[in-house]
């Protein structure tokens, strides 16, 4: 047998033999037990199927500008508050005034002015002492007028450099002081800028007034200085247009220390002398 043969009948045979199995004639056997019962459980799955879907984007064109208005409305609310002011009822001290006691002396010894005294004796007026003034040529002596006021009886003979001493006896007590004369061969210069005298004073002053002007003057030295000594000069601005001006020139010696009298006394002896000056 030629060899196409034999590779034809090798693979050929298996199948023949198969075939011919299965047209066999199978008896049957006795039947097996019987299967067991079967359960089939079955658990249902929820299967959610998630597609995600994109957003879309708005666009606004043109694009929109948002404007803020405020608007306040103020309201005021007044509330009145009420303060309770305590009434006091105010506690009176009595003010009891004691009358001063002693002598109260205001004395002026003048050449050219009002020679007086002005007396009090325990704050009230004092009509009935006794009073004289020493000068250089006697005693002078002086009458009550009224209401505590003295006038000298004569003529006082005034003398620069010359001491006057006043003396006051009262029921009360005495009182007196003494100081010098000051003045003498006082001038004025024809242009009115210069004012000398011989004996100083302590309170030396001028005054100059314009004739027809008012009593208070162009120039007052006691607005500047307390004091002016010989020869004083008198400003320019004194004299402030053409015309006629008074120059009164006065030196002038006070005192404050009054012997056996209360403070606020004084005594004062002056002289007044006045020239005429035209601009």
């Amino acid at each position: 047998m030629t060899k196409p043969y034999r590779w034809f009948i090798a693979m050929t045979l298996p199948f023949i033999i198969l075939l011919g199995c299965n047209n066999r004639t199978n008896t049957p056997s006795a039947p097996g037990p019987a299967p067991a019962a079967f359960t089939a459980t079955t658990t249902p799955t929820l299967m959610v199927s998630l597609t995600a879907t994109p957003s879309p984007t708005l666009t606004l064109s043109p694009t929109p500008t948002m404007t803020s208005t405020m608007t306040s409305t103020m309201t005021s609310t007044m509330t009145w508050v009420y303060t309770a002011t305590p009434t006091t009822t105010p506690h009176v001290t009595p003010v009891v005034t004691i009358p001063p006691t002693g002598i109260l002396f205001q004395a002026y010894v003048s050449l050219n002015a009002t020679t007086y005294l002005q007396l009090w004796l325990n704050g009230v007026p004092d009509d009935t002492a006794a009073v004289t003034l020493a000068s250089p040529v006697g005693p002078v002596h002086y009458h009550n007028s009224g209401t505590g006021i003295y006038y000298p009886d004569s003529t006082i003979t005034y003398i620069p450099g010359q001491s006057y001493t006043l003396t006051a006896i009262t029921s009360g007590g005495t009182a007196a002081a003494t100081l010098i004369a000051p003045g003498g061969n006082m001038t004025v210069s024809p242009d009115g800028s210069t004012a000398t005298w011989d004996v100083e004073g302590n309170e030396d002053w001028i005054k100059v007034t314009q004739a027809g002007g008012p009593y208070l003057g162009t120039y007052r030295s006691y607005d500047f200085t307390t004091d002016m000594d010989s020869p004083a000069a008198i400003p320019s601005s004194a004299y402030p247009t053409l015309g006629n001006y008074g120059v009164l020139v006065v030196p002038q010696n006070t005192t404050f220390n009054v012997t056996g009298a209360m403070p606020g006394s004084r005594y004062t002896v002056n002289e007044y002398a006045g020239s005429t000056v035209t601009k």
